[in-house]
């Protein structure tokens, strides 16, 4: 086998791997809204809610994507922690439904100083 076929076949195996780890995905993204002026930080706890992952922070007024955080579980509901500055921790309930990434909203009576 030649060098250009033995790297054309290296190319095609990584890109069915790539292809395959993509649509085996467990996880959708989270798309984070945040309409406070207030930055928040977020973290996602998955139907338990007994261990946070990847706290992100959200800027004020706008939106974060956030790579495999929400369960693809049609009517799932997972928890996601919502932190302003010092202030106690406040946890969301969302419902995730079939749309990748789940939209996920900071209610605006959540906001410190509204």
């Amino acid at each position: 086998m030649g060098k250009m076929t033995r790297t054309f076949v290296r190319g095609v195996v990584l890109a069915f791997t790539a292809l395959a780890l993509t649509s085996c995905s467990k996880f959708f993204d989270a798309l984070v809204f945040n309409p406070c002026t207030q930055p928040a930080r977020v973290s996602f706890g998955g139907v338990t809610g007994v261990k946070w992952y990847s706290e992100t922070s959200v800027p004020g007024e706008s939106a974060v994507r956030v790579a495999n955080e929400m369960d693809t579980e049609p009517g799932a509901v997972d928890q996601v922690r919502v932190v302003f500055g010092v202030a106690p921790p406040r946890i969301l309930k969302v419902t995730v439904g079939e749309d990748d990434p789940v939209p996920v909203l900071i209610p605006v009576e959540m906001c410190p100083n509204r």
